[in-house]
């Protein structure tokens, strides 16, 4: 093995997370989605990138958003 690739590291796993709020402030899903990346040895940054959007539109403005990070 060339000494190169030997210092190679796996990619690290991204998932994207998009919280559509009524409200300002509303990151009950934010929470519990870390919550579950924690339960399942997930760590941002560590050993999972995580692409975040958090805003205030309708729900229906998601597609958008999910296009735009793809």
């Amino acid at each position: 093995m060339a000494a190169g690739r030997a210092s190679q590291q796996p990619a690290m796993p991204a998932v994207g997370f998009i919280n559509v709020a009524k409200r300002e402030g509303n990151l009950g899903p934010w929470a519990a989605f870390r919550q579950g990346l924690g339960e399942t040895d997930y760590v941002e940054e560590r050993n999972i990138t995580v692409d975040t959007r958090h805003f205030l539109r309708r729900a229906d403005d998601r597609r958008c958003v999910a296009a735009e990070s793809a």
